[in-house]
């Protein structure tokens, strides 16, 4: 299971290049004495960040910040992503295109992908499979007020 916060400036060491980013997120968990991982990128998210691929990551825009963090999880074989309001924050194209290589991540890479979010609209444009819609009541408890069953 890999994870992107809401914030993704958490996940990003702003002084290193995008590509230094990825590598270092492809490092492996276990210290040792290692060459540097070649870095790979699926699909459609290797065009937006080639584009941007040796410029410091503290220079990226709020979108592509966001997917520099979806390039960053996708290294080590994860087959679980969850996603805290992957969109936050990014303005309507941003937030769009961002959704767009989620969707692309999760067919090509046959992830499995969770994910929170406020927008309801954003919910069911982008989502296949199971979606859970729970609704917080008046009164602070929540309940699930839609459950949508889509099968590819």
């Amino acid at each position: 299971v890999k994870t992107v916060c809401q914030d993704v400036r958490q996940m990003i060491a702003p002084e290193y290049t995008v590509h230094d980013n990825i590598q270092l997120a492809a490092l492996s968990k276990h210290p040792g004495l290692y060459a540097l991982p070649t870095v790979e990128f699926p699909g459609k998210l290797a065009e937006q960040l080639y584009t941007f691929y040796h410029t410091l990551a503290g220079k990226l825009s709020g979108g592509q910040r966001a997917l520099l963090a979806l390039g960053m999880i996708v290294q080590n074989n994860a087959r679980i992503l969850l996603l805290d309001e992957p969109p936050a924050a990014l303005d309507h194209f941003n937030a769009q295109l961002v959704m767009e290589y989620v969707q692309h991540l999760a067919r090509d890479l046959n992830l499995v992908v969770l994910f929170i979010s406020h927008d309801e609209e954003l919910i069911t444009k982008y989502t296949t499979g199971s979606t859970i819609i729970i609704t917080m009541r008046p009164d602070g408890k929540r309940e699930v007020t839609q459950q949508i069953e889509r099968l590819f």
